[in-house]
């Protein structure tokens, strides 16, 4: 019997579409090409890209009004930049934000402006108010025991005093300065020693006064100096912040800050969102050029033929251009989330092409031959496939479109976009394709892909060990409810970011430090005694480190400190307190003669004889010597007389000006610049509330947002309360479309299929399937995140094509033997599920986590969907005829 035969019959529509198709090839190709060209236009003009992660969610969400109300009265708090200066010693950062600083401040086409609160004036004349009286009286011991050294280095500083002053200390002699026993000598010594080997060396290194004479003086981590930038965008481009971060790069590596101890890097939120939507770009241009090999490759293999191969690509492609077109015109944008539409509609746009082009193929082969053979073979095709088809492509949008009434509007777009394309594949399958039969008419050569005996036993075994097989599927089942209680959804949305990014371990070494607000809850208060009320109240909460004001930049105690550093600077002398403790230049000479002398100081000295750090000064004394005597000793006398005092003017030089405050401090007398941090634009005053938990910890963050909000309600937002709103949000939006799919397609399969078991058969193994999914989630432990959580929804109104087509060829009847695992129709569905797989699989190599992820469940959730359909479906359906 030949395929004609299956084709007898009345003409239907579909009979007349189709001869008219193939009698009229190039106009309708013409056509074709002519509306992608159009869509493409648009979609090169029209089609912007949205990186905001907040903007994803519906903006008639509270928190999301709460948060629209913040940015609207501190338009700072938003895309701004932290540049982190990090450094060996306090000092070394310093003067490093100094410089970055001086060297922002001449940008001012990419920064709107430059915030550096511990470098400015106002905390440099009033920063020891901020101490307690306790930290100031503690202070003040430590420097009066100091008062020997530091005032005889504020008269000349530079190395030579500083040996000359350890060299009378050693003598103790009657004239000399001596040092009280509340200062550590030996740190002294111990330090300058390291100080004058690292000059020697050539290390930028600076010996660090701070640590000298503070409580800590042993300690030997590194520092930090954090600027916050207000960046000029260019919110035209898909990059905005790809101008002002090209040039703080540039500007970076002109400093020499971008490698070595003193380092400059970036984070914050623009840096954020340039880093995610590149690393999304980038993948997406990765991951759909991987997904377009695969998919030929396995397109070459399962079609066996290169013009069917290329004419399955053409239609490829037109759909994907017209598709983009479509958000162009319909949305506008893509975002963060809804720009992986490439790739899966790669995986998913071809599979209507691939079945149509393999039934073409299992009927030419059975067609005799002649010039109508490939017209006769693509009209039954065509009139075959429409029905399983149609009913493929509807539910497969029904599973994208299910996410179109939901409030996480990322998915939303993505499930309009796609469900969409799949209406525009199912168009192209009846217009483009079948032209380009009509017109190129491949002739076959070979025969399908046989199988070996080996196999034909293997495709033998649901429907000869039926009820083991079922009972098999019934054991997996229990086996994986238990899975089910423990799937997670992981809100953080650092955790979708590329890991590797320098924003995003930046700001996570900062988080784990408690040196960044990215996790500060915000509240939006009306007047000053409302907000006090709110901070006092706010403070009290066990997981609130503290809460902070406008206020909160008057200092207590200000009538006692004032005394206590009236009379510290009355202690250090007048010396102390005007010295500019700018390093002063020596010679190489004076420098020597100095050495000489501690060096026989502390050779003569009684008390220093046999101490370790004493001898290891003498050492570094001794190759100082050497070098002096060389051919390099100018070079060698300006290294160390910079390591050893020029680490003295940020330290000392703010402990100066420190000392002359004079006046307390009242609101009125607050800088303009930190006025405006704190009081907005239309009045509303703001109140920065610190976590005291370990925010990197979900279940920490969740509880210090939860009091957080059960103190100042729906004033506080800031990102703990978008983070946890949001999961909710969007963990009811997974729930809502899942059932939204479920029912869809269910009620689309009963008026289909007429028989509310057939539908039944479709369903079962595709709940198979997601249960395994979901238990290989828990087993490799991979939560629901931002970008993945379409996978389930997703992959339901996908895998069902698979059952549609086997009951509707199993009703067709002419199996051979009567299974239908021996038909084109289930080497199909293996061909599209590994094109479809491979199209998915790649999202796993992109550089953005939340999409790489994404790529892994559909791949995993596919396959097993796939082997559970083929393995359980025809066990339920039995042999046909």
């Amino acid at each position: 019997m030949t395929a004609v035969a299956d084709g007898e019959g009345r003409s239907s529509a579909t009979e007349r579409w189709l001869t008219g198709i193939t009698r009229h090839p190039v106009p309708v190709l013409a056509a074709c090409i002519a509306f992608t060209l159009l869509a493409g236009l648009a979609a090169v003009n029209l089609l912007g890209v949205n990186s905001d992660p907040i903007a994803m969610l519906d903006e008639d969400l509270p928190f999301r009004q709460t948060d629209e109300r913040l940015r609207a009265e501190f338009p700072d708090l938003e895309n701004n930049l932290l540049a982190v200066v990090e450094a060996p010693t306090p000092e070394q950062a310093t003067l490093a934000a100094r410089q970055v600083q001086r060297e922002l401040a001449a940008l001012p086409d990419v920064v709107n402006s430059v915030s550096w609160p511990a470098g400015s004036e106002f905390f440099e004349r009033n920063g020891l108010l901020f101490l307690s009286l306790e930290e100031l009286e503690a202070l003040g011991e430590r420097l009066t025991a100091a008062q020997p050294l530091l005032g005889r280095l504020a008269r000349q500083t530079d190395a030579a005093a500083l040996f000359d002053l350890l060299a009378q200390i050693a003598e103790r002699s009657p004239g000399g300065d001596s040092m009280p026993p509340a200062f550590d000598l030996d740190r002294l010594h111990d330090r300058v020693a390291g100080g004058i080997d690292a000059g020697l060396a050539g290390t930028p290194q600076l010996l660090s006064w701070q640590r000298l004479l503070g409580d800590d003086g042993s300690a030997d981590d590194g520092a930090r100096e954090i600027l916050l930038i207000n960046p000029v965008l260019d919110h035209d481009r898909v990059l905005a912040a790809r101008e002002v971060m090209a040039r703080m790069h540039e500007m970076r590596e002109r400093l020499g800050l971008d490698q070595g101890p003193v380092r400059l890097r970036f984070t914050g939120s623009a840096a954020l969102s340039y880093e995610e939507m590149r690393s999304v770009i980038e993948g997406a241009g990765l991951t759909g050029l991987l997904a377009l090999v695969a998919v030929t490759i396995v397109m070459l293999a399962g079609l066996r033929s290169v013009p069917l191969s290329l004419i399955a690509l053409v239609n490829l492609a037109l759909g994907l251009v017209i598709t983009a077109g479509f958000a162009a015109v319909a949305i506008g944008r893509v975002n963060l989330i809804s720009v992986s539409f490439v790739v899966l509609y790669i995986g998913l746009g071809v599979n209507y092409a691939v079945h149509y082009l393999l039934r073409y193929r299992e009927i030419i082969q059975l067609e005799p031959a002649g010039p109508t053979a490939a017209i006769r073979s693509t009209i039954t095709a065509g009139r075959f496939l429409l029905y399983p088809l149609t009913l493929s492509a509807v539910t497969t949008a029904l599973g994208f479109f299910a996410f179109v009434p939901t409030a996480f509007s990322g998915i939303a777009e993505l499930g309009l976009i796609a469900g969409v394309a799949m209406m525009v594949t199912l168009l192209l399958s009846y217009t483009a394709l079948p032209a380009m039969l009509a017109l190129l008419r491949p002739r076959v050569t070979g025969s399908p892909p046989a199988l070996d005996r080996g196999w034909r036993r293997h495709l033998e075994l649901p429907l000869r060990h039926r009820w083991a097989v079922l009972g098999l599927g019934i054991v997996l089942i229990a086996a994986a409810l238990p899975a089910l209680p423990e799937l997670r959804f992981d809100s953080d949305p650092l955790n979708v970011r590329d890991p590797q990014s320098e924003s995003v371990v930046t700001i996570r070494e900062l988080l784990a430090g408690g040196q960044a607000g990215y996790r500060n809850i915000q509240a939006l208060m009306d007047d000053a005694a409302e907000t006090e009320s709110m901070r006092q109240r706010l403070d009290d909460l066990p997981t609130v480190a503290r809460a902070v004001s406008l206020r909160s930049f008057i200092p207590d105690d200000q009538d006692e400190k004032l005394f206590l550093l009236e009379d510290l600077g009355w202690v250090l002398g007048p010396d102390v307190v005007g010295a500019d403790w700018e390093t002063d230049p020596v010679s190489a000479d004076s420098l020597a003669a100095a050495a000489r002398t501690l060096i026989d100081a502390l050779g003569q000295s009684d008390a220093q004889a046999g101490n370790p750090a004493s001898g290891s000064l003498s050492e570094s004394l001794a190759r100082l010597l050497r070098a002096l005597d060389g051919p390099n000793a100018d070079q060698a006398a300006v290294a160390v007389n910079r390591t050893l005092t020029a680490g003295m003017q940020p330290t000392l030089g703010r402990l100066s000006k420190g000392l002359q405050a004079a006046e307390p401090i009242g609101v009125d007398d607050l800088p303009g610049w930190l006025v405006q941090q704190w009081r907005g634009q239309d009045g509303a005053l703001l109140l920065q509330v610190f976590p005291a938990v370990d925010v990197l910890d979900f279940d920490r963050q969740a509880e210090f947002t939860e009091q957080v909000l059960s103190v100042a309600g729906d004033r506080a937002t800031g990102g703990p309360i978008i983070q946890l709103e949001a999961g909710r949000a969007i963990t009811g939006a997974f729930k809502q479309a899942l059932v939204w799919a479920v029912i869809g397609i269910s009620m689309v399969l009963l008026a289909t299929l007429r028989q509310p078991l057939a539908a039944a058969k479709v369903m079962a193994p595709l709940a198979l399937g997601g249960l395994l999914t979901i238990a290989a989630m828990v087993l490799i432990d991979l939560p629901f995140n931002f970008a993945n959580v379409v996978a389930l929804p997703l992959l339901l109104g996908v895998a069902v094509d698979n059952g549609i087509h086997l009951v509707t060829r199993h009703r067709a009847g002419l199996l051979p033997d009567g299974n239908v695992l021996k038909t084109a129709t289930a080497r199909a569905i293996v061909v599209g599920a590994m094109i479809t797989a491979g199209g998915f699989g790649n999202l796993a190599f992109s550089p953005h986590s939340g999409t790489a992820s994404l790529g892994i469940i559909l791949a995993m959730g596919l396959a097993l969907m796939v082997v559970a359909t083929l393995a359980f479906l025809p066990a339920m359906l039995g042999r046909g005829d």
